[in-house]
């Protein structure tokens, strides 16, 4: 159990910010966001994938707002804003 605790804190400790290169303008409705989401499952569906990320969305504008469409508990658009605060990094 121990290795995987460390592994854990390793792959936190290297997941890139939203400010390496992450530009949020240029998002065109129908693009796949990636993130590292805040989740408390997150770093163990990190560590089972080998993988960076631990979520994604896709991109959608309605009625001129941004939104993202997920599946969490169920399938849903959840505003933009709120999909990147429940991120680590993107």
């Amino acid at each position: 159990m121990r290795p995987i605790i460390i592994t854990l804190l390793v792959m936190l400790s290297v997941v890139p910010s939203f400010a390496e290169g992450t530009d949020l303008d240029r998002l065109k409705e129908g693009d796949i966001i990636f993130v590292f989401s805040k989740s408390k499952q997150s770093p163990f569906i990190a560590y089972a994938t080998g993988s960076l990320y631990t979520h994604c969305g896709i991109f959608v504008m309605k009625d001129g707002e941004k939104y993202v469409l997920e599946a969490s508990d169920c399938v849903k658009l959840t505003p933009f804003d709120k999909f990147i605060e429940k991120a680590r990094s993107i």
